[in-house]
């Protein structure tokens, strides 16, 4: 029934990534060297579940009684977004444990092996699908996933306690220390678990402690799937449940114990997972304050009594949370560091080949750390599987693509329906009968492959907008690339789903990753607004952040907003990762859409089916074609002259971008000489590299950018034992190296050797800091020339071994030498990557003569008249004399609709000698004197709704009447002093200030110092304009409130403006409003305290920004 519905609906598939990126099992060896796959492609592919669940509390006296096994399936064809849903899990069994143990496996798997046999046999399975007569499918088991119990139980292993403890190799537990990598350790295969399996029957029939065997895997009787074959690990069992908590109590042992200076208590731990600000996304599963000093002490107990998903949110804001308190030079606090680096690489979507040989020496360093950290600690299975992670995501992918996660979540329905029962007689059934149910529904609802796209609510009065609404709504710098259709209505969102991710306002996104950016930083963006149009398509207004820097004692990217904010509008598309099946006429469509004529077109369609269609992108682009007797190779492509070029039927666009990469290619050619361009054709077309001929095989990717003109190109490759006898240190290296007649090099030797190549790098190289992908290819190549042990294996499909150096270099995942450059940049303060390529340090660029143009910038202040912008709308002579007037004229009755009437007439004359003349808001006040004395601050409000005309005060609707109740009620529930003020505004402004955490948790401030930044309070007879002067500068900066009476009984409220004085009345609302609007008016800066308290009633109140 599955296969039906899902051949029913439409025929996606997910396709081969064509990036180089490992996104799914179909990217990974296992799919491209599988028999079966081979010959059937489109196969279905099944990976199957199988885990115990107990039905009732695991504290009560139940527990085990009432344990049942669920068998599940997934079809790993369907894309990884649609199988993260819950109606893409298949169950196919449910028994009780007691069954399971009693009588085995293989009853389970009877009936279900019955109809894999079909599905994996030469005709297939034949379905019943309308309109296609005849239509056969076929299928295998491809990965078996389970927690460690289960997947030994089920495959035939002894329990992960025995000797050998491993279910890929045949490792003793004594060695797990030894064997940092999986080199030296004898994995296990298909014919070593047969001949061990027939031993054990023969001669142990309980089982063979010496080969870890007791059983037989029922699946083995597949003809194309093996226990020995499944080399598969659950990432959740075994590093949030595993070796995270075992990690973070060893660390935390320690500083509870040996540092007690740096106040890791368990009370302190506690209070600062309880208050720390968790992003929406980690609200589900921050982790609970459970830590107590006896726990955190005790040798042996690593249990952090948190779940999986809580485990995994503590160890990715552990360092946000406790880097304050720990030195950064402390050795634990590294080897945390490094363990997060390891989870970033095995957690993500998508990595590279290159990632995988990263990971690899990433694991070596921590088995190494581990060792020297912990001498006497024994490590946990789970730490031993970690070797064993690079090969597993080269073969199958990413492994959140096959861990348990989303299995472990169909649990809960399973749990919650046996809770409402209530009845477990034939629970088995039950739950089974209701599971049946569920997928029918699903099936009649909608289809197996569907990604409908979810709304939130609206923003208050924000449906059915009109073209004209939206524009309003926009910044100015948007309005002309907005591309809405004006004959749709639009609707504004707080939040809306869209291929499996939610997006609100005030969250931040990735545009660009840090291996396409020219500083390796990624470009982060500020979601301003969500916009839907007619119900369909979904428009994001995002604020360009700028990235400072990557802070590694945080782990994270410290980030802020322009000063200049740079806004974009960004409309949400599916991406590519699901097609059609496509015929040739669909390809010829799709050829020609991307510019190809006939030619191309006709030669596809024609006799010469063999056609290879390859993108080479580095920053210019190429495509090659050939057919049979026509190919192109690597010395044919360099002869191709103009004319040949032309008649390849390219568009003037990409003709050209091919005979600017043919002649830098010609170039490279002819000066290095030592090497060979090689075509080299592969499954998804042709590779373009350069061999260079050294002890080990390297290989570099052609770049086609202007960085290849560096010169280093012509120095030829460089030698790095030369360049490490240049220092003491490395002299000390080859020495050692060469004297102890070994090819190993340490830990601490391969970082030294990183640290005085790029050192050297800088120095010697035309680009300084930023050195072209050439310079850290040919570097990282050299490095492995001269020390072949820090290569990297390769297995190629002919089954030889190759050597390759992207540890230290890899254009997408980093490396060694990225890392090592970029530190540099940080340490030497170098933010921004100068147009022509050079370093900021004049001195050093070894350019004699070439003098830099310095761009003069306008400073504030210092701009005479005669060089002010031009004026545009209004007559400066006129402004000149209004301005004059309003000087010497005070308010009066007679007068005040006059004032107020050339104050709008002045307003973008004002606002232009705000921006280039007046230096602080003394000379604007000295100029404009009536903002201080007409109708009590009224001149600010005006002035802020000429600057913001769609902008308005809803200060007393949206935050007021909602919130006042809530916050008295939420500060007596956690036992806060509730004010006692007369003024409501008053009352609820103070206890927002008091309950934000993002302000209560600023420690180097006291709540009474924060409270007296924004309400200054004085006695009545008190001179205020002398307290005004005689406040601190750090109040002068801004703007504040001084509170004439007391917090019970105010009595008037004043703006304290660079010591001017301006009334406000006694309503503490308006006064707050005139406050925040003076913000605007005069270009000021929240103050570094509260900012995050008037951000807050920014994006909810006022709706200024």
């Amino acid at each position: 029934m599955v296969l039906f519905c899902l051949v029913k609906s439409k025929p996606h598939f997910k396709k081969k990534s064509s990036d180089g990126f490992l996104r799914s099992h179909r990217d990974g060896e296992h799919f491209a060297n599988h028999p079966f796959l081979k010959r059937f492609p489109f196969a279905v592919r099944f990976q199957v579940f199988y885990d115990d669940v107990d039905l009732v509390n695991p504290l009560g006296s139940k527990v085990k009684i009432h344990e049942i096994g669920n068998f599940c399936y997934m079809i790993l064809n369907i894309p990884p977004l649609e199988n993260s849903s819950q109606k893409n899990i298949f169950p196919f069994a449910i028994v009780k444990t007691k069954h399971l143990q009693e009588y085995g496996f293989d009853f389970i798997f009877k009936e279900f092996m019955k109809e894999l046999r079909i599905l994996e046999s030469e005709e297939g399975m034949l379905l019943d699908i309308p309109h296609r007569p005849g239509f056969r499918v076929h299928g295998t088991v491809v990965t078996l996933c389970a927690d460690t119990k289960g997947a030994h139980e089920i495959g035939g292993f002894m329990s992960p306690s025995a000797t050998k403890l491993c279910r890929l190799c045949e490792i003793i537990r004594a060695d797990i220390r030894n064997h940092p990598t999986s080199d030296n350790v004898v994995l296990r295969s298909r014919r070593s678990i047969d001949e061990q399996a027939q031993y054990m029957s023969e001669n142990c029939p309980n089982g063979d402690p010496s080969t870890g065997i007791k059983g037989i895997c029922p699946l083995n009787d597949s003809s194309c799937f093996h226990i020995g074959e499944n080399f598969i690990l659950d990432a959740m069992h075994d590093i949030p449940e595993g070796i995270s908590p075992f990690c973070l109590k060893l660390c935390l042992r320690e500083w509870n114990i040996h540092k007690k200076e740096y106040g890791l208590s368990a009370d302190f731990i506690n209070e600062r997972i309880r208050s720390f600000h968790y992003g929406r996304y980690d609200s589900e599963n921050k982790p609970s304050p459970k830590f107590t000093d006896a726990n955190l002490r005790e040798l042996g107990n690593y249990s952090t009594k948190q779940r999986a998903g809580q485990n995994l949110c503590l160890l990715r804001n552990f360092l946000l949370m406790f880097a304050d308190k720990i030195p950064e030079d402390d050795k634990h606090f590294r080897f945390l560091i490094l363990f997060l680096s390891i989870c970033d690489i095995i957690f993500s979507p998508e990595v590279t080949i290159a990632h995988c040989n990263i990971l690899k020496v990433m694991i070596s360093e921590f088995f190494e750390q581990f060792n020297l950290l912990f001498p006497e600690t024994q490590p946990i299975n789970k730490m031993h599987h970690l070797i064993h992670y690079p090969q597993m995501i080269k073969m199958h992918g990413p492994p959140i693509r096959y861990w348990c996660m989303r299995f472990e979540s169909f649990h809960y329905v399973l749990k919650r329906r046996a809770q409402f029962i209530g009845n477990y007689i034939n629970i088995c059934k039950s739950l089974a009968s209701h599971v049946q149910r569920l997928h029918c529904l699903n099936v009649m609802e909608k289809e197996i492959l569907c990604t409908n796209k979810i709304f939130g609510p609206f923003e208050a009065g924000k449906s059915n907008l009109s073209f004209a609404d939206v524009i309003a709504l926009l910044p100015v710098s948007l309005h002309r690339e907005i591309s809405l259709d004006p004959s749709f209505k639009n609707s504004v969102h707080k939040w809306v789903k869209f291929q499996g991710w939610e997006y609100r306002p005030r969250r931040i996104i990735v545009i660009k990753k840090s291996y396409e950016t020219e500083s390796g930083l990624p470009k982060f963006t500020l979601i301003t607004n969500i916009i839907v149009q007619n119900n369909s398509t979904i428009f994001l207004v995002l604020s360009v952040l700028k990235t400072v820097s990557y802070e590694t004692d945080y782990h994270s990217y410290l980030v802020e907003e322009r000063s200049q904010e740079q806004f974009l509008f960004l409309k949400m598309e599916a991406t590519n990762d699901e097609i059609k099946m496509w015929n040739i006429d669909d390809v010829e469509v799709f050829l020609k859409s991307k510019g190809f004529d006939e030619n191309v077109t006709n030669i596809l369609k024609g006799k010469f089916m063999n056609v290879v269609l390859r993108e080479i992108l580095y920053k210019s682009y190429l495509i090659l074609y050939y057919s049979k007797g026509n190919e192109i190779d690597g010395e044919s492509f360099l002869i191709l002259n103009d004319v040949e070029v032309a008649s390849m039927g390219f568009k003037i666009g990409p003709a050209s971008k091919l005979r600017k990469l043919l002649e830098k290619l010609r170039s490279a050619d002819s000066i290095a000489g030592n090497h060979t361009i090689i075509n080299e054709p592969n499954e998804t077309g042709t590779t373009l590299r350069i061999v260079i001929p050294s002890t080990s095989t390297s290989e570099i990717p052609v770049p086609s950018t202007s960085e290849s003109q560096e010169s280093t190109a012509e120095q030829g490759a460089p030698n790095v034992m030369e360049i490490l006898k240049c220092s003491q240190k490395g002299k000390a290296i080859v020495f050692n190296y060469i004297e102890r007649n070994e090819d190993f090099v340490t830990h601490s030797e391969r970082i030294e050797i990183v640290n005085i190549v790029c050192n050297h790098m800088v120095e010697c190289n035309q680009q300084k800091h930023y050195p072209s992908v050439n310079t850290k290819h040919m570097y990282a190549a050299a490095i492995i020339k001269s020390f072949p042990c820090l290569a990297t294996k390769h297995t190629n499909q002919d089954g030889g071994v190759s050597f390759n150096h992207d540890v230290f270099y890899h254009p997408v995942a980093g490396g060694f030498i990225e890392n090592k450059i970029k530190e540099i940049r940080r340490k030497e303060g170098i933010r921004k990557r100068k147009p022509n390529g050079l370093s900021k340090n004049k001195e050093s660029d070894g350019i004699a003569g070439e003098k830099k143009k310095r761009i003069k910038k306008i400073k504030k202040g210092v701009v005479p008249e005669d060089k002010l912008p031009a004026a545009d709308g209004f007559d400066e002579e006129i402004m000149k004399s209004m301005v004059e007037w309003m000087k010497v004229h005070v308010v009066s009755v007679n007068n005040k609709a006059k004032i107020v009437e050339y104050m709008e007439k002045t307003f973008d004359f004002r606002d232009r000698e705000s921006t280039f003349r007046f230096k602080c808001v003394s000379e604007i006040l000295v100029e404009y004197p009536r903002f201080m004395d007409c109708d009590e601050g009224s001149l600010i409000l005006r002035d802020f709704h000429q600057k913001y005309p769609d902008k308005h005060f809803s200060f007393k609707s949206r935050f007021l009447d909602r919130f006042s109740a809530p916050l008295r009620f939420l500060a007596k529930s956690g036992n806060k002093n509730v004010p006692k003020s007369s003024d409501d505004s008053m009352n609820s402004l103070i206890l927002c200030l008091q309950l934000m955490p993002a302000v209560y948790n600023v420690k180097k401030a006291s709540f009474e110092s924060k409270l007296d930044r924004l309400f200054h309070l004085v006695k009545e007879n008190a001179s205020i304009s002398a307290i005004a002067k005689a406040k601190d500068v750090v109040h002068h900066k801004q703007p504040f409130l001084i509170v004439v009476g007391s917090l019970e009984h105010p009595l008037s409220f004043n703006l304290i403006l660079d010591f001017s004085v301006i009334p406000l009345g006694s309503d503490c609302s308006r006064a707050f409003n005139v406050l925040f609007a003076s913000f605007f008016v005069f270009r000021l800066e929240f103050p570094k305290n509260l900012d995050k308290f008037f951000l807050f009633l920014d994006s909810l109140s006022f709706k200024y920004s």
